[in-house]
């Protein structure tokens, strides 16, 4: 009976833990961690980051690659994408591959599912400033910054969902997203960067 107890305890302590750590969709009508601007629309708060800003590793920045996003069609399954897209400098997230095409386009494959290409999005290539930044708002898609600020270029944590961003003046952008499992689409919740 005492070991069944002692289980009991264990079980449920553990079965809390995991849902009080559980990254939660932040509720649209609380405004704490953002800011309303004068039209009423909330835009997210830039958290700063006081200290030296880490080095980034110039390698991972995405630069043009061999690849045309005209040879990748919506349909085609991730082993495709993968043979048109081997050895090429390309990254990943979640659902997401990203990459900028021989002609120097920012593409953004949306993967249904992890297996199948749903959309293929095609853009200018941008190099955001701190502006750009300023004007995101909370709950945004991560196509609806990605077509304020461009494509992320990597993700330096393990089980949050973040992305990194550089400006036009070397500053590492850190946006941190939440998943809607209603729409199945990463929310922005807010971003930080290094002063």
């Amino acid at each position: 009976m005492k070991k069944r107890v002692l289980l009991f305890l264990f079980v449920s302590t553990v079965l809390l833990f995991m849902v009080s750590c559980a990254p939660d969709i932040p509720d649209p009508s609380d405004t704490s961690g953002t800011i309303t601007d004068t039209s009423g629309n909330k835009k997210v708060a830039l958290h700063v980051i006081d200290g030296e800003q880490p080095e980034i590793n110039l390698a991972c920045l995405l630069k043009p690659i061999n690849t045309n996003a005209s040879e990748l069609k919506a349909g085609m399954s991730l082993d495709d994408v993968k043979n048109i897209l081997k050895d090429q400098q390309i990254f990943c997230f979640t659902d997401y591959i990203f990459f900028c095409d021989r002609e120097g386009r920012d593409v953004v494959i949306v993967m249904a599912d992890g297996r199948t290409v749903q959309e293929i999005k095609i853009m200018d290539h941008i190099i955001p400033t701190h502006e750009a930044f300023e004007s995101l708002k909370f709950g945004m898609t991560l196509i609806e910054v990605i077509e304020k600020v461009g494509l992320p270029f990597q993700s330096t944590t393990s089980g949050f969902l973040t992305c990194d961003f550089i400006s036009e003046d070397g500053t590492l952008y850190t946006a941190n997203w939440g998943f809607d499992s209603e729409s199945k689409n990463c929310i922005l919740i807010e971003v930080s960067y290094y002063r």
